[in-house]
């Protein structure tokens, strides 16, 4: 046990490298902890090299293990917030009574709690329990936090002190977010911070126009290199905002994450949009997604999961926008039956 909380303590050091994944995955593996083999299967998914069998398997081992693999954190965790990364807790909102002191007493020595890289914080929490949990130790690796009620990140501005976290996540419409962030991102206390999660509300074409007015203006953008932007929009909406939301942040890596989608862009020196786009089993979101970008394109990159075919009136149609869009270099999956970069 020992062996393997060290091996723990060396991921949670550098949460952004995988050797240290691989090695704590090899060690359970010859425990024959099925943990071990959760890891492995979810490392095969973030390669898109998974099968529906595993797939399957995935979502068995984790119905039957979760519990267990969540600890001391189990009784207070929103379930529908779970979210495992290469076989840990990575992302998580917690219910208000994990931030009471008594709370705090039960989960804090979780071993595996400081791979925890998002923290979600629903409404509710007194802004000074909040902070008291933000300064345990096993926190300390934390990357994001999420506040549910925008009064509690107004908060953690006026700490003195500055937050070892390198991302704040806020929720509401593009106006709600980006004036109160506009507010508190310069305070001391989030000096470090160089990345942001947008949880919003309401989001269209019109919404992802005025996100990119507001963040090409905004003071804080030339500190911020991630901007993760999670919303419940269609393929069309989430093309759409690739391209002018990234055009407002030039340098930065932008995620964009729907239920289906989740698309990466990054607007490079030659003002070109290289972009992955990974999708779901059938191919008509990813194509509207395609369909809605405009600009020119660097690199595209898709990836589906699953081996639907798309029908020919619709690979017609999809040639016509990747002319359109003149990318420099195509890659797209094997059971659309287009060649890369036809």
């Amino acid at each position: 046990m020992s062996e393997l909380v060290a091996l723990v303590t060396a991921a949670a050091q550098q949460p952004d490298d995988d050797a240290p994944r691989l090695v704590l995955q090899d060690a359970l593996l010859e425990r024959r902890d099925p943990r071990g083999e959760f890891i492995a299967l979810q490392f095969k998914a973030l390669r898109l090299e998974d099968t529906a069998d595993d797939r399957v398997r995935l979502a068995q081992l984790e119905k039957a293990h979760r519990t267990r693999w969540l600890g001391r954190l189990a009784p207070f965790v929103d379930e529908a917030s779970v979210r495992f990364d290469r076989g840990f807790l990575a992302r998580v909102a917690l219910k208000p009574q994990a931030f009471s002191s008594e709370g705090r007493a039960r989960w804090r020595d979780e071993p595996t709690l400081p791979l925890l890289r998002e923290l979600r914080v629903p409404a509710g929490v007194p802004a000074t329990a909040l902070a008291e949990a933000l300064r345990e130790p096993a926190l300390a690796q934390l990357a994001v936090v999420t506040c549910e009620d925008r009064r509690l990140l107004e908060a953690l501005a006026r700490t003195a002190a500055p937050w070892t976290f390198r991302g704040v996540g806020v929720v509401g419409t593009v106006r709600q977010v980006m004036e109160l962030l506009d507010r508190v991102l310069p305070a001391p206390a989030f000096t470090q911070l160089d990345g942001l999660v947008l949880e919003l509300e309401r989001f269209g074409r019109s919404a992802a126009l005025e996100l990119s007015k507001r963040l090409a203006r905004s003071p804080f953008r030339p500190r911020c290199a991630r901007l993760d932007v999670r919303v419940d929009v269609d393929g069309e909406v989430l093309g759409y905002a690739s391209s002018v939301v990234a055009a407002a942040w030039p340098g930065a890596t932008l995620t964009l994450e729907s239920q289906s989608l989740t698309l990466r862009a990054r607007r490079t020196e030659g003002n070109r949009l290289d972009v992955d786009l990974v999708g779901s089993h059938a191919p008509e979101p990813m194509m509207k997604a395609i369909g809605a970008m405009f600009g020119a394109l660097g690199v595209l990159r898709v990836h589906q999961r699953g081996r639907s075919e798309p029908a020919t009136l619709e690979l017609d149609w999809l040639r016509s926008h990747l002319r359109r869009l003149r990318a420099a270099r195509v890659s797209l999956p094997a059971a659309w039956g287009m060649p890369d970069d036809d």
